[in-house]
C-alpha cells in the first residue's frame, strides 16, 4: 500500500470519513469492508467485515461524514485495520459497485512506539546540553565583566552593552 493511503491511530477512538458521492441513476447505500490484521504472532482472522455507513434512498450526490468508532476492536500495538468505502447506485442492469483502493489504519508497535519515545529523549538531551552550553557562557561573560568592573573604575560604553546584552541571555 502507498504512503497516501496508510496512516497512524495512536490514541485515536475515531477515524472521521468523508467522501463526496454521485450517481446518474441515483445512490443506494455504502458502507466500510475491513479486516483486522494482527501481527504475525497473534492468529490470523482473515474475515473480511462489513459496516453500514448510510442508505441514500435514490438521492443523485451526497456528501457523506462518517466517525467510525473503533473502541470495541480492542486495538493493541501492531495491529491494523484494512479498509475500503463501498457505494451502491441503483442502476438495475447491473450490480452498480464501486469500491475505492484499500487504506490502512496503523496502530504502532511495542519496538515503534519505544523508538518514538527514544527519540524524543535523545531530543531532550540535546536541548538541554545547548541550554548547558548557553548558561556556562552567560557565567563566563559575567565573570569578566566583573574582573573587568574589578579593574576599573568607570563603566565604558562597551562593557555595559556587554552587561546589558548578558542579562538578557
Amino acid at each position: 500500500y502507498g504512503k497516501d493511503h496508510a496512516f497512524e491511530i495512536n490514541n485515536e477512538t475515531v477515524i472521521p470519513i468523508k467522501f463526496k458521492i454521485y450517481d446518474d441513476y441515483g445512490l443506494d447505500k455504502s458502507w466500510i469492508e475491513y479486516n483486522i490484521i494482527k501481527p504475525t504472532y497473534m492468529d490470523i482472522d482473515s474475515t473480511i467485515y462489513t459496516l453500514p455507513v448510510n442508505n441514500y434512498w435514490n438521492a443523485v450526490s451526497y456528501q457523506e461524514t462518517y466517525n467510525w468508532e473503533l473502541l470495541k476492536y480492542n486495538l493493541f500495538p501492531g495491529d491494523q485495520i484494512q479498509f475500503r468505502l463501498a457505494i451502491k447506485d441503483n442502476n438495475p442492469n447491473n450490480k452498480g459497485i464501486r469500491k475505492t483502493d484499500y487504506y490502512h489504519a496503523i496502530y504502532p508497535s511495542f519496538e515503534d512506539i519505544f523508538s518514538a519515545i527514544q527519540e524524543q529523549e535523545q531530543n531532550i538531551q540535546e536541548t538541554s546540553y545547548d541550554i548547558i552550553d548557553q548558561i556556562n557562557e552567560v557565567e563566563d561573560i559575567v565573570e569578566n565583566m566583573k574582573l573587568d568592573l574589578l579593574k576599573a573604575s568607570k563603566i565604558d560604553w562597551e562593557q555595559q552593552q556587554q552587561a546589558e546584552a548578558s542579562i538578557k541571555k
